[in-house]
């Protein structure tokens, strides 16, 4: 079954993963508010899943290579099928566990939206999937978001989409770096629970 997310990609929906919310509808209008990319910037999305960022970044910017990459084999081969699907040939995806530092290449950019829901605060769920892309340890978080800035080319960003409690966990690494925090807008009189994080320096 095909569906549409944000009335400009056709994805393919799969039984037993869950269709993708607005956090990277959110991420990527952040990204492009805030990142100027130049022809021939190379972008890498930390935790792509089905490819969702990737491909509405992939749309906006012909000129410019997106690779996505994600621990699930399952999901990496969903995002190579969403991306033949939308006739999108500026990116490609690859299956690595980033908490092992598998990639050693540097990126002009780098987006992510990893996972934060925290398993010391009691996260669960029954559906493998979902917890492996929503849920991890503290130590796990730091070793993320360390990655992130890790691979960004000296003069690149890193953009990533937190909980707003976990930021504390995450101070320590700001050191250094210049660093925008954006909470997210649940609409008027809501308090909001993600923020919209951009590194640089």
């Amino acid at each position: 079954m095909i569906y549409s997310y944000q009335h400009s990609l056709q994805l393919i929906e799969v039984d037993g993963f869950l269709k993708p919310s607005q956090d990277p509808a959110w991420l990527v209008e952040h990204f492009e508010t805030h990142v100027k990319l130049a022809d021939g910037d190379i972008v890498l999305d930390m935790g792509c899943g089905n490819g969702i960022i990737t491909l509405l970044l992939a749309q906006r910017y012909p000129h410019c290579h997106f690779h996505g990459v994600d621990i699930n084999p399952q999901l990496t081969q969903q995002a190579k099928q969403n991306a033949k699907l939308n006739n999108l040939e500026n990116c490609t995806f690859e299956t690595v566990d980033l908490l092992v530092g598998n990639l050693s290449e540097s990126y002009s950019h780098v987006i992510s939206n990893p996972p934060y829901h925290l398993l010391e605060k009691g996260f669960t769920s029954p559906n493998p999937h979902k917890l492996q892309a929503h849920g991890c340890t503290v130590a796990q978080l730091q070793k993320w978001f360390e990655t992130g800035l890790q691979l960004r080319d000296n003069t690149g960003t890193f953009t990533t989409l937190q909980h707003s409690q976990n930021i504390p966990h995450l101070e320590g690494l700001f050191k250094g770096h210049t660093v925008q925090q954006n909470p997210i807008s649940n609409g008027a009189g809501k308090v909001s629970h993600k923020t919209i994080l951009h590194i640089q320096g």
